[in-house]
This record gives structure tokens, sequence and C-alpha cells, in this order.
């Protein structure tokens, strides 16, 4: 289950967010929509913090190729409370930090967790 809890901030700007916190947002590109899970965490491997943004699949599962790419499962757990799946592992490369589901093994991680969603208000918008 989780080993992390984030705290769900609604309506909120990316940049805003504090560390520990979260925010899912709606991400278009071109006809493809998609809910998107925002994370401003701390890294793993040093005293510095990320953003990371992953699609999620609302009430569903692990997608490889679902509409923003690899989408993460979210399904609710009880009131307030909601469950990313599976874990998410923020990969460091030559370019830019990048997430995959599960281990990886040939890149060293940044931030690897399966994080819970706390104080999730009921009506969100990506609840419907």
């Amino acid at each position: 289950m989780s080993d992390v809890s984030l705290r769900y901030r609604s309506n909120v700007a990316v940049d805003a967010l504090e560390l520990g916190e979260c925010t899912i947002r709606k991400t278009r590109l071109a006809a493809a929509t998609w809910w998107e899970l925002w994370l401003f965490v701390p890294r793993d491997d040093c005293d510095d913090s990320e953003i990371v943004a992953v699609p999620v699949n609302v009430n569903g599962v692990f997608n490889e190729k679902g509409p923003g790419g690899r989408t993460w499962g979210l399904k609710k757990l009880g009131r307030g409370l909601w469950q990313v799946s599976p874990s998410i592992n923020v990969v460091a490369d030559a370019q830019a930090c990048k997430t995959h589901p599960g281990p990886h093994p040939s890149l060293p991680s940044v931030w690897h967790h399966t994080p819970a969603l706390v104080n999730v208000p009921e009506g969100e918008p990506w609840q419907a």
C-alpha cells in the first residue's frame, strides 16, 4: 500500500504547491485529454526537491499506453483518501528526470514511492 502520504490541494496552480503536496489538473494534447497528478516532493538522493507529474486513470489501473503515455491507476480507499498504483519511480538520466512504474534497475532513482493522496474533498471534477 502507501509508503508516503501527500496532502491534496484543490484547484491550485502547480507552482503554488508546497513540499509534500499534490494536485490533479486536466491536460490536453491535440484531441487527447487526461488527468495529470502533480506532486512536489523531496528527492531521495539529495537535499533538493522535484515537481513530478504523472497521468492518472481515475478509478482504474495502470495503462502503459494511456492518453498521456504511461498512466498510473488512482483508486479511492476511503473518505478523502486515494491511492496511486503502481509505485512512481522518478529516475535521472542525462537529459532530465523521467517517471517509470516500479523498479528501474539501469538508472538511479530520484524519488520512488507509492503515494496516497489525503484530504481529498468530495466532488472534485476528476472524480466524476
